[in-house]
């Protein structure tokens, strides 16, 4: 089962849209076995906003494998709860290369996919050739940003108790 993890969200108007961000350290967390094995590390990232949309991923991190695990095999897939993977990353496509030496890897992508009605989006960590079963392939190391907004009836619907509230102060 997977655990809640403790973020700082950061909101701005943006094009008229209320725009949200949420880091996540992930210094230290494992990568294990491959997708779906109850031993790898999932993480719960509450948005705090049911429904909401994920419009961004960002990284900044570390990854050090174990030799003589390479940096091309980790995965991260994103989903709901509710297990719909909707965006999954994978490191050898971003830099990661068939060695065993630390890697560092800083860059983005403009996703789009909606977390359930908890507001939960799910982090799975795992790899696609598994070095060495039931212990960690490798290990991560700094952070990463997701970005996201309200799904657009609770948008719609923040614009009209908006605007309710300001018929009722004329």
């Amino acid at each position: 089962m997977g655990r809640i993890v403790a973020v700082f969200a950061i909101t701005a108007i943006v094009g008229g849209a209320l725009a949200q961000s949420v880091v996540v350290d992930i210094t230290g967390v494992e990568s294990r076995d491959e997708q779906g094995n109850p031993i790898n590390v999932v993480l719960g990232v509450d948005l705090g906003l049911p429904n909401a949309e994920v419009t961004g991923i960002a990284w900044d991190l570390l990854f050090t494998p174990n030799s003589p695990s390479w940096t091309s095999e980790p995965h991260m897939t994103f989903g709901d709860t509710g297990g719909s993977n909707a965006y999954d990353w994978d490191m050898g496509n971003w830099g990661g290369v068939n060695n065993s030496t630390p890697i560092t890897l800083v860059g983005s992508d403009s996703t789009s996919f909606f977390v359930g009605g908890d507001g939960i989006l799910q982090i799975e960590f795992w790899e696609d050739f598994v070095d060495f079963p039931g212990l960690a392939d490798g290990v991560y190391g700094s952070s990463l940003t997701i970005r996201f907004v309200p799904e657009p009836s609770s948008l719609a619907l923040l614009g009209l108790v908006g605007l309710v509230a300001a018929r009722r102060r004329r």
